[in-house]
């Protein structure tokens, strides 16, 4: 699937090659078909009877035929029509160029991209002979190209020579130049998120990386800090002497009552 670089008017929409070219999804079966060249579409209509006469046909397994096919590992064929995957890097589809369509005719000419007509039709053969001309079933006039909407492809380097266009600032691109101004993702390099790297020594102990952090505190803050500290130390120790000395295990709830009253005490 292809996401709109662009998306404005489709909302970053994500679109498979059969929706690109105005087909409806698995309009074509692009599964490989089974090694002994049996396809899906081959197969009778019904079991061990060909489907045009009554001639007995070996029975073939349909799920026996599947479970071969998808054992396979093999991935689905080049959709007829549709440019090779390696030529471009991503999309801009035919509803964003059609709201923006001044701006995008003059683009896909700059970066010499491919386009690929947006042509709701039921089939392949169908969809080539709208695209050739051919006068629609009320009589109409024929339609060409032209009359299409289309998804233009954007090669690897797309971004590059988007902001090339815009830092040449030429007269004749103004309108292209305002939009992308507008949207500068569309030329601008990803941002990349690096974390702060760690000046820690490696070789340092818990006691220097203790002091480092210490240092960057205020020497009052600091000070008061570690009286507090103490203070509470020096409690905790003669809370617990009793329990040492009698081999008494301290309850959740003894601990729990010491520092209530600690607490009680500062207010």
């Amino acid at each position: 699937m292809f996401q709109c670089q662009f998306g404005q008017a489709c909302g970053e929409d994500w679109y498979h090659e059969e929706c690109i070219m105005g087909l409806k999804p698995n309009t074509i079966d692009r599964r490989p078909h089974p090694k002994d060249g049996v396809g899906r579409h081959h197969l009778s209509s019904k079991p061990g009877q060909n489907a045009t006469s009554d001639e007995k046909q070996p029975v073939v397994d349909v799920s026996e035929a599947e479970e071969e096919e998808e054992d396979d590992g093999e991935d689905i064929l080049p959709m007829p029509g549709f440019p090779n995957l390696e030529t471009f890097d991503t999309i801009v589809c035919w509803i964003c160029v059609s709201k923006f369509k001044v701006e995008f005719d003059r683009l896909a000419i700059l970066l010499d991209c491919q386009k690929v007509y947006h042509v709701k039709a039921n089939s392949i053969e169908e969809r080539e002979t709208l695209l050739n001309g051919t006068r629609n079933n009320s009589g109409g006039a024929k339609r060409t190209k032209q009359d299409f909407p289309y998804t233009i492809l954007l090669k690897k380097d797309f971004k590059k020579q988007i902001k090339h266009t815009v830092i040449e600032n030429k007269p004749e691109n103004r309108s292209l130049i305002k939009l992308l101004k507008e949207f500068p993702y569309m030329y601008d390099s990803d941002p990349i998120y690096k974390p702060p790297e760690d000046s820690d020594d490696d070789n340092s102990s818990v006691f220097e990386l203790g002091l480092k952090e210490l240092s960057k505190v205020p020497v009052e803050q600091a000070i008061t800090g570690m009286q507090a500290y103490d203070k509470i130390k020096s409690k905790l120790t003669e809370f617990l002497r009793p329990f040492a000395e009698q081999k008494k295990i301290v309850t959740e709830e003894e601990v729990k009552k010491f520092f209530s009253k600690e607490m009680a005490d500062k207010k």
